[in-house]
This record gives structure tokens, C-alpha cells and sequence, in this order.
């Protein structure tokens, strides 16, 4: 074990491993908190698909709305081939614009605006399309899979990122030459450990930034 802690192959092998390990603790961090903020812990699968499917409806709802309010000649457009399904009509049943003839649903939303329009959105029980929906359903299944396989990863990457870091520690300055007897300071042994940590806290902190943008900012066509 010494001469592979102390060999330049071993030392490669397990910063590579470190860096590997707390990537993926990070991203198991990250995935089993969006998941225990959706409930994937609490609920069934279904009780899921439906509060995360009815909340998209409601959101295509007020779009539907906001769209007929601004631009009604183009209300149409956004949703004739997309996996979502509504009627928009005034108060008094009079219907506006619709989309919808009457297909299997698995999820039905009604929204009411200014007490006047009513929209209804209906999320169908097959989807027909690659949209948000077949995205977030998509996921929801695999997420619902993996619900508790991320957390036993991320628990032995930490375990294994804290044992590679040790060995790391163990064999710094350390060569076969004359056994691990002296130790030989080289670049990164020579900055100061307060220095150093905080280079290792700013790329975490870059790559939690990364992660945070591309989940929120990436929308799925």
C-alpha cells in the first residue's frame, strides 16, 4: 500500500479518484434534495406525477390566459402540438378557444381569471409528443427509481472521497526512492494550507454555481 501511495501512478489515481468522488457527492447531494423537496420520499409515485403534472397545467393555464389577453389571434400556436389540452371560455360557458376533442385524460385543472374566464387544462393520459410534460414524466419515473440509490451512492462516494484524501495526505512529499523516509516538498506542497483550501472551496463553490444554473436555466423543447 505505501509504495502505492507513494508512487506518482498511485498519487495520480487517487486525486483523480478524490476529484471523481466529490463530483459525485456533490450531484447526490444536490439530487436527493430535489427529491426530498418534491416528496419522492414521502409519497407514492403517482401522488407525485400528479402534483407536479397539475402544477404544469395550471402554469399552460395562466399562459393560455395571458396569451388570449395580449394576442388572441396567435392563443393556438404555443399548444396545438404539445402534449396539453384546454378550453378557454367566459363565464357564461361561451367557449373562446379549445384544443381539446375529447382524449383520455389522466389530469383535469380548471383556472378561473377576473371572474370572467375559465380555463381548463387537461393533461392526457398517453403523451403523443416530446415536450415538458413527456420531459418531466420522463424523470419523474426515474427519479422515483433512483430515489434512494443517490443517497447510498452519495454516502460511499463521501466515504471514499474521505479515504483517498487520506491516503493523498499520507503519501504527500513522500517518494520510493528512499522508501517514504523524507519528505519532498514540491508546487503544491509549498502553498500555505488556509491559501490552498480556499482554491479548493472556490471551485466547489463554481461548480455548485454550474449545476444551480443549468438545472433552473435549461428549458427542455
Amino acid at each position: 500500500m505505501k509504495k502505492f501511495m507513494y508512487s506518482r501512478g498511485g498519487k495520480a489515481f487517487l486525486v483523480i479518484l478524490c476529484v471523481l468522488t466529490m463530483i459525485t457527492s456533490v450531484l447526490s447531494f444536490i439530487a436527493c434534495y430535489f427529491l426530498y423537496d418534491n416528496d419522492f420520499y414521502m409519497l407514492s409515485k403517482n401522488e407525485i406525477r400528479e402534483r407536479i403534472m397539475k402544477s404544469y397545467a395550471i402554469d399552460y393555464c395562466r399562459d393560455i390566459y395571458e396569451t388570449y389577453k395580449h394576442d388572441p389571434v396567435s392563443l393556438d400556436f404555443g399548444y396545438n402540438y404539445s402534449n396539453f389540452y384546454y378550453t378557454l371560455t367566459k363565464k357564461d360557458g361561451e367557449v373562446i378557444a379549445s384544443n381539446y376533442n375529447g382524449e383520455a385524460t389522466s389530469y383535469t385543472v380548471t383556472v378561473q381569471f377576473n371572474n370572467k374566464y375559465i380555463v381548463k387544462g387537461y393533461i392526457p393520459a398517453d403523451f403523443k409528443y416530446k415536450d415538458e410534460l413527456a420531459t418531466a414524466d420522463f424523470w419523474i419515473n426515474v427519479g422515483y427509481q433512483w430515489r434512494w440509490a443517490v443517497v447510498t451512492i452519495g454516502i460511499i462516494s463521501v466515504i471514499i472521497n474521505i479515504f483517498s484524501y487520506s491516503l493523498l495526505i499520507a503519501g504527500a512529499g513522500r517518494h520510493n526512492d528512499d522508501g517514504g523516509e523524507t519528505v519532498h516538498t514540491g508546487i503544491i506542497e509549498r502553498i500555505p494550507f488556509d491559501i490552498l483550501s480556499c482554491l479548493v472551496a472556490l471551485v466547489l463553490v463554481v461548480l455548485v454555481d454550474m449545476l444551480d444554473r443549468y438545472s433552473y436555466g435549461v428549458e427542455e423543447a
